[in-house]
């Protein structure tokens, strides 16, 4: 975990005020520092851009371990620019009836009679890889559109699209467990093209740190999203051609995410 964020820190530094996650020593410190991811309590409500919706479910101990973790890089050099958000939302205090209405814990609990995989998968997607933050589309309001979870989304900001991860979607763009979590560490689709827009930078930046067990899990849950065992599987062409079973007439060659 200590690799991993040093070598994130330019990242992070760009992007994430260091003060955030840097407070006084002791358990009433990690205490509130927990607070402050899962709940977005301190020192004011948060924009959901900060995803801490789905780090709810996060036990003491893994912000602990998340704080020591980002206690090892250095503060940013650079002053953090100001919020640039218009009126009304410019008012925090109307962030506290946002997080009363869409701020539910995700459902990450294990499930009894699922293999290992499928439930560190959950666990995954729907918690800390927030899958569903870009994967899934948002109400009026700003919450995401659970009728519609992980359907794709096609309003992300800069103008950039989330196609849709249910199964039946994944099957008809073939993928498996297997292309999934390669691509997961390369970035590379089962025709050759690469990952685009927003999830180009996901795998570079995230799931390309992972383990393999952890990309398998990731890839197994949406291809069996009720945990039944059974995720469906390509049957090859009787050749033995390169990119056996791939269809690239279904192939989705755009560089969405």
């Amino acid at each position: 975990m200590r690799d991993t964020i040093a070598e994130l820190a330019p990242m992070m530094q760009g992007a994430v005020s260091c003060d955030t996650f840097i407070v006084s020593e002791g358990a009433s410190a990690i205490a509130g520092h927990a607070g402050e991811i899962m709940l977005a309590l301190f020192p004011d409500p948060y924009y959901p851009v900060f995803t801490y919706s789905f780090y709810a479910g996060f036990t003491d101990q893994d912000i602990a371990d998340l704080r020591e973790a980002f206690r090892t890089v250095s503060p940013a050099a650079e002053v953090a620019p100001a919020h640039d958000v218009e009126f009304p939302f410019s008012f925090r205090s109307g962030l506290k009836l946002w997080r009363a209405a869409y701020l539910d814990p995700p459902t990450t609990d294990a499930l009894m009679g699922t293999s290992l995989p499928w439930n560190r998968g959950r666990l995954l997607v729907e918690g800390v890889a927030h899958c569903a933050a870009c994967h899934t589309g948002r109400t009026l309001a700003g919450g995401l559109d659970e009728a519609a979870s992980f359907a794709g989304n096609d309003s992300l900001p800069g103008g950039s699209k989330a196609p849709s991860i249910l199964v039946a979607d994944l099957d008809g763009r073939e993928w498996t467990v297997a292309n999934l979590a390669y691509a997961l560490q390369s970035g590379l689709l089962p025709n050759g093209d690469a990952f685009g827009g927003s999830m180009a930078a996901v795998v570079a930046e995230g799931t390309s740190y992972l383990t393999d067990a952890d990309r398998v899990a990731i890839a197994t849950y949406p291809l069996d999203p009720e945990g039944t065992g059974t995720i469906p599987t390509l049957t090859p062409p009787a050749t033995g051609t390169p990119m056996a079973g791939v269809d690239h007439s279904r192939m989705d060659m755009t560089n969405e995410n």
